[in-house]
């Protein structure tokens, strides 16, 4: 929720049209998890998959269907575009992007150049890997033994609208067995 990170959550940046989308998936086990993606409307989104895994039968949710859960069970929606994510986007829009270098000496703000549909070009050769994002993962034991884990992103930065990442997958972003 720290406007002032700009790699992911509140403050993240937001994919190519300007639309900011979280993700995250929640696990207790195998059969015990749930996950959201492509949440538009509403921050707390480790919350929300935990609801999907306590209150539904289902593993993941998506899109307005998440957003449409999340309103269901009376969770506050808010704007998940920070202003300073909002100038940045429109920085990157316009191509007065500031260099960013990466640890392979790459513009990363000139990786995708837009054009007058907004749609990216394809990555390029160094691939989406170099472009700066991050996950928040947390595993953790209560005082039971109970094992659990979180993993939560705003995905890769101008990403093409609708693209979810490897976070919000149980057993990719994030895998708890307790038996293992």
């Amino acid at each position: 929720a720290n406007s002032e990170v700009d790699s992911v959550g509140f403050g993240g940046l937001p994919d190519v049209i300007g639309r900011m989308s979280l993700d995250a998936c929640v696990m207790l086990s195998p059969e015990r998890c749930g996950s959201v993606c492509a949440v538009t409307r509403h921050l707390h989104v480790a919350d929300l998959a935990r609801l999907v895994m306590e209150r539904t039968s289902h593993v993941m949710l998506v899109g307005e269907g998440a957003d449409s859960f999340a309103d269901a069970l009376g969770m506050p929606q808010m704007e998940l575009l920070s202003a300073d994510a909002r100038q940045a986007w429109e920085r990157w829009r316009s191509g007065a992007t500031t260099t960013q270098q990466t640890d392979q000496g790459v513009d990363s703000g000139k990786i995708f150049s837009q054009s007058s549909s907004l749609a990216p070009s394809p990555p390029s050769p160094i691939g989406e890997k170099h472009i700066p994002h991050d996950t928040v993962g947390v595993l953790a034991i209560d005082t039971h033994g109970v094992m659990a884990g979180a993993c939560s992103t705003s995905g890769m930065p101008f990403k093409l609208a609708g693209r979810i990442g490897d976070s919000p997958i149980p057993g990719h972003g994030i895998y708890v067995d307790p038996e293992g």
